[in-house]
């Protein structure tokens, strides 16, 4: 679907910029900026931080994840939550999401 050819054009300019850390972040700044509501569900929905954890450094797991994108958009069922959680893994080849990528999800 939409999110998914999404994360293939990330992960494209981010490999054609030579810089992985960029990946989800051209869009993801911008939003993160003008949506600060889905900030806030991001920041909810985080577990308490383990002691001498970096607070900025912090990501959703699955759980997590589900909880915020449930409030970021409260129409989506479990089964598109779970598609959008398993491409975000799929094409990321990560197992946590940041705040950056949390907004551009829920922008898309």
């Amino acid at each position: 679907g939409a999110v998914r050819s999404w994360m293939r054009s990330a992960r494209a300019k981010a490999q054609a910029s030579d810089s992985p850390q960029n990946m989800f972040y051209y869009a993801g700044d911008a939003v993160c900026t003008k949506y600060r509501q889905w900030s806030s569900f991001f920041h909810e929905a985080l577990p308490p931080p383990a002691p001498g954890t970096d607070a900025d450094a912090r990501c959703l797991g699955p759980r997590a994840f589900r909880v915020a994108l449930t409030r970021a958009h409260p129409r989506l069922s479990a089964a598109q939550i779970g598609a959008v959680w398993d491409a975000l893994r799929e094409g990321t080849g990560k197992a946590t999401v940041d705040l950056r990528t949390f907004c551009a999800v829920s922008q898309a």
